[in-house]
């Protein structure tokens, strides 16, 4: 079958039909109803305002790019999309695989448009996660490990756990500030040279405890974890879940359990820890445990609870202020308040 790029079609008299294993539901954002897809067998995501949804929903194969916008302006009157927003939105369907021409047929999932085996399909997908900076390894079949586990330990994050352990946090965070002159003090250890092999091995078994978090909240929400694995930043292990069915998800509250379920076990590791630190007298026993509390406690506050770093605090604060595409918004707006102070010039804002 010879694909033809969608950009050189002449989308007038055509007929366009959305793929059948094609995923769509409603969602709320900001108070607007709008709409995401997803494609399962990709694991890919997007996202579409009710009009765009409505003329989206009248693309069934016996239906042209004209006659959907006539029946769209029916409904939604001055709403709806005028013909070169159509042709927009029908190119944006057919280059994401999203629908097909119904002359052409449904769209074959794979990587990429060559003809290849599944085999070099795999190793196509390995060789484009090999980044000198970030790479990429997966585990293979590890949701069965996942699922297993995830039914086993799901209560952790039933509501009596959960009060349970904001309760050891709040006895920690109490020691802590009695303790503090103690406390820093033996901090000096941590950052000592001999340490460094110690701490790093504690951040490391920490990470996977975080990730397995996520799995284990995501799986108890009614999601799944579609990979796992390990990723190498800068040659610094790291592991790492595939969490995106979060997108399925129509209640935020569940979005913000999945995103904050590691950091809230870090946090009841690193009180854990406090607590037998105003215990034990061992030596060796309080070495190892102000490494567990900087390396749990400390390094998810500056890291996966920072908001400027695309980390769990991130995503939990998209959602807590509704705005799915921050990153994206923000970096508009500094770049207009940039535009402003430099050249002076004005401005209209994305709403206007």
């Amino acid at each position: 079958m010879v694909i033809r790029d969608p950009n050189t079609l002449d989308l007038t008299q055509q007929k366009i039909r959305i793929a059948e294993d094609v995923m769509v539901w409603p969602v709320r954002e900001r108070g607007e109803l709008v709409y995401r897809i997803e494609i399962p067998k990709l694991h890919r995501f997007f996202r579409v305002g009710y009009e765009e949804y409505i003329f989206i929903s009248l693309l069934d194969g016996k239906t042209t790019i004209p006659q959907a916008c006539g029946l769209a302006a029916a409904k939604l009157g001055n709403l709806a999309p005028t013909a070169a927003q159509a042709g927009v939105m029908a190119r944006w369907l057919l280059t994401n695989e999203l629908a097909y021409l119904e002359s052409a047929g449904p769209p074959v999932r794979r990587l990429s448009a060559s003809a290849a085996t599944p085999t070099e399909h795999r190793a196509m997908k390995l060789l484009g996660r090999l980044n000198p900076f970030w790479v990429k390894i997966p585990l293979p079949h590890s949701e069965r490990l996942i699922k297993p586990c995830a039914r086993i330990l799901r209560p952790i994050f039933a509501a009596p756990a959960v009060l349970m352990g904001t309760a050891l946090v709040v006895v920690a965070i109490a020691l802590l500030a009695t303790r503090w002159n103690e406390f820093a003090v033996s901090t000096a250890s941590i950052v000592h040279p001999t340490n460094w092999a110690w701490l790093l091995g504690s951040w490391v078994a920490l990470k996977i405890v975080h990730e397995f978090a996520h799995a284990i909240s995501c799986e108890r929400a009614g999601g799944e974890v579609s990979e796992s694995g390990i990723v190498l930043i800068l040659f610094a292990p790291l592991a790492y879940v595939d969490v995106t069915s979060c997108w399925r998800m129509t209640s935020r509250w569940s979005r913000i359990a999945v995103a904050a379920a590691g950091m809230y076990v870090d946090m009841i590791i690193a009180a854990a820890a406090i607590v037998l630190l105003a215990i034990v007298d061992d030596p060796q026993a309080k070495f190892l445990l102000n490494n567990l509390v900087f390396a749990a406690g400390l390094s998810t506050l500056l890291f996966n609870a920072n908001v400027l770093m695309r980390f769990d605090g991130y995503f939990i604060l998209a959602d807590l202020i509704d705005v799915p595409n921050l990153y994206s918004e923000a970096s508009t707006s500094v770049r207009r308040l940039a535009k402003r102070w430099v050249t002076g010039e004005e401005t209209a804002s994305s709403g206007s």
